[in-house]
């Protein structure tokens, strides 16, 4: 018995769209808009405004919050008042606004508010040990 060459296949076939090109993919994500934290620092830098803050804050979203995690985690006296992670995320956010005018390059800025904030969080601790 011979299969025609007209005969249904039984075997699903599927159709595959190529994958875009780097290029492509590049162009498709600069067009949303989205700009980076490079770009994002620039502009606070430059304008100082709200609304450049916020979007550099939103572009370094995940390292606020992996950060603020990070902080609080070290054990705290019992009976201190232990920041929670929201907190710890605004005293990040103002430790940034503290660096802004001074430090050219974000990364650079992100690990001086880090500090800024581990310092803070330490005396607090230190505070709520001899008070408790």
């Amino acid at each position: 018995m011979t299969v025609g060459a007209d005969a249904p296949s039984l075997v699903p076939t599927e159709i595959v769209a190529p994958r875009p090109s780097a290029g492509e993919a590049t162009a498709r994500r600069a067009s949303t808009g989205k700009r980076t934290a490079a770009e994002s620092w620039a502009d606070w830098r430059a304008t100082g405004s709200v609304a450049s803050a916020s979007s550099f804050c939103e572009s370094v979203l995940s390292w606020i919050e992996g950060a603020s995690a990070q902080l609080v985690r070290p054990l705290w006296p019992a009976g201190g008042a232990r920041p929670t992670a929201m907190e710890v995320q605004v005293r990040l956010r103002k430790g940034l606004a503290l660096v802004v005018a001074e430090e050219p390059d974000y990364v650079k800025a992100l690990e001086a508010a880090r500090r800024h904030v581990a310092q803070e969080l330490s005396r607090q601790r230190a505070r709520d040990l001899t008070t408790g």
